[in-house]
């Protein structure tokens, strides 16, 4: 008697228990936004080659640490003119190690900013619920880590193999 209530306790807690799903992860695909300015700066009205940079700095968030920036200055543009640029873009709060300055050989008397944006494009997860086996909770945990991503630039691919 004894024994079979015990077979029939652990049948009993046997089927109650939860069957483990296997957990998938969250699939992340790095887009980058690429978006190229080219200034053309003239002698007598290069204050407007200025005005223009700070019009295209003050359309974005400078100090977004997803953002790359790379100034290509042509060969003859003045140095006056450099100077300018660099302290326009450090009043925008754009440290001069943040970007890249380069020599723009295709026009010499014009300035090229190309302004790159790396934005993560996660799986839409359910959130997970407690006691609902269908829910992922693999997927949102991955996802929601995604989302703290810093530098999504630096992500290594996984290899599947």
């Amino acid at each position: 008697m004894k024994s079979s209530m015990l077979v029939a306790l652990c049948l009993l807690l046997s089927a109650c228990s939860l069957v483990e799903l296997p957990q998938q992860g969250a699939s992340v695909t790095v887009s980058p936004i690429k978006h190229e300015f080219v200034i053309r700066v003239n002698d007598s009205h290069w204050k407007q080659a200025v005005e223009e940079v700070k019009r295209i700095a003050s359309l974005v968030d400078l100090t977004d640490e997803r953002l790359e920036l790379s100034l290509a200055i042509g060969e003859t543009v003045p140095v006056r003119i450099e100077k300018a640029l660099q302290r326009v873009l450090l009043k925008h709060g754009l440290a001069p190690t943040r970007y890249h300055v380069s020599i723009f050989v295709a026009e010499p008397k014009s300035i090229a900013m190309t302004l790159t944006l790396h934005r993560l494009d996660l799986d839409t997860c359910q959130p997970y619920r407690y006691g609902h086996p269908q829910t992922n909770i693999g997927c949102y945990t991955e996802s929601m880590r995604m989302n703290q991503v810093a530098h999504p630039q630096h992500l290594m691919p996984s290899v599947k193999g």
